[in-house]
């Protein structure tokens, strides 16, 4: 078989590409194309050294880069004196390169284009004033080039077709990164004409060394004129141009002959050359340059899906060597732009959740799995989910980070479903996690399958776990009591079968929680603090006060005083069902020396607001107003503080409201001394009480006070709340109450208009005492 490496067919449907025939057999039936692997198969970037073998051709002819060197002010002062008086032509040729080389040296992009206006100018030869311009390319500081300039250097260098004497690899490198950067004036006037008649001659010289032993790595200025060519094949004019660019590289080798695969029969001018690109890239390990090929070729409509697939697999396969966050985005955009029905690989895609784990972008993650999971994809293909430590990791980014809820509960399902392998260690901040989302069913699913694994027992005896659990399942409890009461009320008999039913269930889990953490703790005597203290917190939250209390007392018998945390955390389970008793365990503590603080009254205190039962409310503000005192409370306590002195007691006159209001604003006042304002619901709050209780004076205070500086004056609510403290002051001001100062200042701070002084129908705000808007 003669030419069992024939050339592909799909060459010669284009002419540009003809001769590049002789050039690509020649490559294929070398020897080094059939035993050097590395060469004849997409090249895995691991396996590519940095060492940049010398091309030949044309830059063996490339005279040396001029040194720097400072010039003598005089010098310069000569060369600027000479252009002024025209006479540059008589200004020595070798001082030039001296002019440009302090020009660009001090960044005097002044210099370097007058350098370039002038060039015409220049005593020496035509191969010296092209040296001097290709120096200035070769230096790569042509940003500082003025455009027009630009224009004028180009249009000299191509004066004379295919005559790139004085360039070099490097001078075309730094040309096309510029033009990439300036795809404006490529798309103008004659620059890309210009650049597209010099890169050819030299890409015509290049050739791939036939003799080299180790991995290649081609020069910089290859790969820059492949990002090149993507930007020309982008622009549908200019597809002869591409052509041509494309078989020069072709005939270089550049272009490997495995790349111009047949597998396409339709030979188009994408199919052709995009899929070439793509290969070439991975060839050569440029990765996120292939990507950027691949998603052209994709994004034009007619690529065929399954080479697309193809291409995508080996492009990922290749990012993920060592993987950035950048690169694994693209992993993931390549894989939602291929079509599912050619599904990427199962380890590419159990290998990105690595990575993504591994370099902590939890985002790309998270997009792979939401697209892995939507119903078009899963109709044709089921991704695998992550595993492992994959798999915990995405999971506490889910929640924490994202807090994508719909997502993790997802995950969570399949953890059961499929029976996926989970970290032990990780498990129950798993569960804990699903259980603070709600999701009860799932959470109580996971908890059981994992507490009869081999090592339940670090499931059943987590402190944080069983709090959780228990706050979850209570909330059902309470839940289904609720209904139960309900169709009491409305004497319903139907479905209560069914609740009490369930009532027994989640009671009965609810024990077991509790009896399972106590049997693994046993004995609890001999427990560690935190344990005797999460488990009275456990009982607490599922009243059982006395083993609660128990629990305690366990940790007193050993001289162990439980933390102010530990006290109020006990203090809110038991406060929630019995103030009362919330009180008496904090005698109970202070008989022991553990001194209650802020958040311990109001606790309390916000309970007995809940119960009405103000007695102990007052004996609660009365408390930490003590605290204050001595000390600073927290604003969480001071809201608490404000609300319940200004609310309202059963069977409370106005005066003693009034005093009541007073009394709060002192507080606020107080607070505010050193402390951020309120918010505004606590403000709003305050007007309104105010004027139920028939005192415009103080509600206008606590507007001012609290809402004036933060008021947004067209929102609708606080526009409504200004018009009932106008109406108000208004009513008052009419009946004497108000004194006429006052009452001009205070509807013009509320800026309402004069008019409001003459008497208000009830019909236009409502009455001030009535409104219930929160």
């Amino acid at each position: 078989m003669s030419l069992c490496r024939r050339v592909p067919a799909c060459i010669t449907h284009f002419p540009s590409l003809r001769s590049s025939v002789s050039n690509i057999a020649r490559i294929v039936s070398h020897p080094r194309a059939s035993s050097r692997k590395s060469q004849t198969r997409l090249t895995s970037r691991s396996n590519l050294s940095h060492v940049v073998v010398p091309v030949t051709g044309v830059l063996s002819g490339i005279p040396p880069k001029p040194h720097n060197m400072r010039l003598a002010s005089s010098v310069l002062a000569q060369f600027k004196s000479a252009r002024r008086n025209g006479e540059l032509a008589t200004f020595p040729s070798e001082y030039w390169l001296d002019v440009l080389n302090e020009a660009l040296e001090t960044r005097s992009h002044q210099m370097v284009d007058h350098l370039i206006s002038e060039i015409d100018s220049h005593p020496g030869d035509e191969s010296e004033r092209k040296n001097l311009l290709w120096t200035i390319v070769r230096d790569g500081r042509l940003k500082i080039i003025e455009k027009e300039s630009m224009r004028s250097l180009l249009e000299y260098l191509d004066r004379t077709p295919g005559d790139i004497q004085g360039s070099s690899p490097e001078a075309f490198d730094r040309l096309l990164t510029w033009a990439r950067h300036n795809t404006y004036e490529l798309g103008h006037g004659n620059t890309f004409r210009h650049i597209t008649r010099l890169l050819l001659p030299f890409l015509q010289q290049l050739q791939v060394p036939q003799d080299f032993v180790i991995p290649y790595t081609p020069p910089p200025v290859i790969q820059s004129t492949i990002t090149f060519l993507q930007w020309i094949l982008r622009q549908s004019e200019l597809q002869e141009s591409a052509l041509e660019i494309f078989g020069a590289l072709v005939n270089s080798g550049y272009i490997p002959a495995e790349t111009l695969s047949e597998d396409n029969v339709s030979f188009t001018f994408d199919s052709v050359v995009f899929p070439a690109l793509t290969r070439t890239c991975l060839h050569w390990g440029w990765g996120p340059l292939a990507s950027s090929y691949l998603l052209d070729f994709i994004e034009r409509g007619n690529a065929p899906t399954r080479l697309c697939a193809v291409l995508a697999a080996e492009t990922i396969r290749l990012l993920l060597e060592d993987a950035t966050p950048a690169e694994l985005d693209i992993c993931g955009r390549l894989i939602r732009s291929t079509d599912p029905t050619y599904p990427i690989p199962d380890p590419l895609v159990s290998q990105i959740y690595r990575c993504a784990r591994e370099v902590a972008h939890g985002q790309v993650a998270e997009m792979l799995y939401a697209y892995s999971r939507q119903p078009e994809v899963m109709r044709v293909h089921r991704y695998p989910p992550p595993q492992g430590l994959d798999l915990s990791w995405l999971v506490h980014y889910l929640a924490k980070r994202s807090r994508s809820v719909h997502l993790c509960k997802r995950l969570a399902g399949e953890v059961v479903e499929l029976d996926l392998s989970f970290p032990i260690h990780y498990v129950a901040r798993f569960i804990a996690t699903i259980a603070g989302f709600g999701h009860s069913t799932l959470a109580r699913t996971l908890w059981e399958k994992f507490a009869a694994s081999e090592d339940g027992s670090a499931i059943v005896g987590d402190p944080g776990l069983l709090i959780a659990m228990s706050r979850l399942f209570l909330s059902q409890v309470n839940r289904v009591e609720s209904d139960i009461a309900q169709r009491d009320r409305d004497h319903l008999v139907q479905g209560k079968i069914r609740l009490q039913t369930k009532l027994d269930d989640l009671s009965a889990f609810l024990d077991r929680l509790l009896q399972e953490f106590r049997a693994h703790h046993e004995p609890l005597t001999e427990a560690e603090h935190h344990i005797l203290t999460t488990f009275a917190r456990a009982c607490f939250i599922n009243g059982k006060f006395v083993d609660g209390f128990g629990a305690f007392q366990c940790l007193l018998d050993r001289q162990e005083v439980p933390d102010r945390y530990d006290v109020n955390v006990a203090l809110t389970a038991i406060a929630e069902h019995h103030p009362r008793v919330a009180s008496q365990f904090v005698d109970f503590m202070v008989k022991r020396n553990i001194q209650p603080d802020d958040s311990t009254y109001c606790t309390i205190m916000n309970a007995a607001l809940e119960h009405k039962d103000f007695d102990l409310v007052d004996e609660m503000v009365d408390n930490v107003l003590a605290i204050q005192e001595d000390r600073e409370i927290n604003i969480k306590s001071m809201m608490v503080l404000i609300n319940a002195t200004a609310t309202p007691r059963p069977g409370e006159e106005f005066p003693e409201q009034r005093s009541r209001l007073r009394k709060t604003m002192k507080l606020i006042q107080s607070w505010m001394a050193n402390h951020p304002m309120p918010s505004m619901q606590v403000g709003k709050a305050l007007v309104l009480a105010s004027l139920r209780a028939g005192d415009s004076e103080m509600a206008f205070r606590f507007w001012k006070t609290l809402l004036r500086d933060s008021t947004e004056w067209n929102d609708g609510d606080q526009v409504h709340l200004r018009a009932l403290l106008a109406k108000k002051i208004s009513k008052d001001y009419h009946s004497g109450s108000v004194r006429k100062e006052l009452g001009r200042s205070s509807l013009t701070q509320l800026r309402i208009p004069p008019e409001a002084f003459s008497p208000m129908s009830s019909s236009s705000v409502g009455d001030p005492t009535d409104d219930h808007r929160k």
